[in-house]
């Protein structure tokens, strides 16, 4: 075995050779090539010079777009004998809005002899933050998914790929799954099916609907997917969502600050329709409620509201100057504010299911059920009765504001019965990331 070290002559006069056969071959974790003392060394250089090494190197680079790669994959012969799993979360511009798969591929690396990659990206606050803590092993950076650099990075971990683990509908990831016999595909999504149906029905695309797998959390949400979309029963594997394991290791009362927080689901309005609307007028109207305000400044209770990220598109200026009581956050910061938060009001938003699973009180406010200018009763809410077998259904605020008064001095409580419902919700709520795994294993056994 050549043994290569820093002041190798040999190392230097063909260090760029070496690391472009390495780049293309993917095989650092394998390689005997370079100490491991030298392996960091060799990643920064080949992350500070991938595009050198791509112009310098012999090598033709003949995946240009998502055909060209399908092509090349399935031109494979022989594959590792590893088993290669790539996660991926749900990401709209810079900002991660959850990290169901993320979760999972931590535990993957942690407890698992297989490789998994976390595909992020390399623009978002959630990697800068990664970045800061050195928290980045296995990551597949991309900034431009639609370039020829990217499909090139992507094939060389799409050859050994197994399965990929989506928690969002990433038509890429649905193509290559679809189009590539070798290549399972498992969606773990990032919300419960139960208000939404239109969602759930476009959860794969058309050359994916027979062959994609999905997970289902919840006996309502199997309801959707065996009688509504009619998926194979093989398709169909019961377990819970990624994310929902935090919440078995949170230890209660860990908040000194009790608070509540207020998230409603998107409405499709333009700037002029909003303007106008019946649901921004209740929100003003409950968020600056001088009843409730005072209650709660008497009680050292903090009110949150979350605005959906396409509510503050619309309206920037207006979630900064209006509500003096309340606190205005992003969508970054839910993740936290879930866990922080002792009681929900929302619409019709499967954040409640969060909620749930964690015994806290939901309840549901139908903000606009009057509104003509919203298409989102039509299109997408289940009827009310759907909602009030759940409890705690309002279209009268002051009954709203009765209820949050009466959760807060009773520590929101939610009772037997409440309690019994809630948990009817769930599948699974112990060993998530465990189980979860184990349906991988059966899926990558298929092959």
């Amino acid at each position: 075995m050549i043994k290569l070290n820093k002041k190798s002559s040999i190392f230097n006069k063909y260090k760029l050779a070496v690391l472009i056969i390495l780049y293309t071959l993917e095989k650092y974790e394998y390689s005997n090539l370079i100490q491991k003392k030298y392996f960091q060394e060799s990643q920064d250089f080949i992350s500070n010079n991938k595009k050198d090494i791509f112009n310098k190197s012999l090598i033709k680079n003949d995946i240009t777009d998502k055909k060209s790669l399908i092509i090349k994959l399935n031109s494979i012969k022989n594959h590792s004998k590893y088993n290669k799993i790539i996660f991926s979360d749900y990401y709209i511009s810079k900002v991660c809005y959850d990290k169901s798969a993320y979760s999972l591929f931590q535990y993957y690396l942690k407890n698992s002899i297989d490789i998994p990659y976390y595909i992020i990206n390399s623009q978002s606050d959630f990697y800068k933050s990664l970045l800061k803590i050195n928290k980045t092993k296995n990551l597949i950076l991309y900034n431009n998914t639609d370039s020829a650099e990217f499909y090139q990075t992507l094939f060389n971990y799409l050859k050994d790929t197994k399965i990929i683990v989506n928690a969002y509908s990433i038509p890429l990831l649905q193509y290559v799954a679809a189009n590539v016999s070798y290549i399972k595909y498992l969606k773990i999504n990032h919300g419960i099916k139960y208000f939404k149906i239109p969602y759930a029905k476009s959860e794969f695309i058309k050359e994916l609907r027979e062959k994609g797998n999905v997970i289902c959390s919840s006996p309502y949400e199997y309801e959707i997917y065996t009688k509504i979309i009619k998926y194979k029963p093989e398709q169909i594997h019961n377990a819970s969502l990624a994310r929902y394991e935090r919440f078995n290791n949170i230890k209660k009362n860990s908040y000194e600050k009790k608070c509540i927080l207020i998230s409603f689901t998107y409405r499709i309005y333009n700037k002029y329709i909003f303007e106008k609307s019946e649901y921004k007028s209740n929100l003003n109207k409950f968020l600056n409620n001088k009843e409730l305000i005072t209650f709660l400044i008497d009680k050292k209770i903090e009110l949150i509201y979350i605005p959906h990220h396409k509510e503050i598109e619309l309206e920037k200026k207006y979630y900064q100057d209006i509500y003096k009581y309340c606190k205005i956050l992003n969508q970054s910061d839910l993740e936290h504010y879930i866990e922080q938060c002792s009681l929900l009001v929302t619409d019709f938003s499967s954040l409640s299911f969060d909620f749930m699973f964690q015994n806290k009180p939901v309840l549901y406010y139908s903000i606009d059920k009057n509104d003509t200018n919203t298409v989102i009763e039509k299109n997408f809410m289940r009827s009310p009765n759907d909602i009030i077998y759940f409890g705690n259904y309002f279209s009268s605020q002051n009954l709203l504001i009765d209820k949050i008064k009466y959760y807060i001095n009773n520590s929101f409580n939610i009772g037997d019965e409440l309690r019994s419902k809630y948990e009817s919700v769930f599948l699974c709520k112990k060993n998530i990331h465990k189980k979860l795994s184990e349906i991988i294993d059966r899926l990558i056994e298929k092959r």
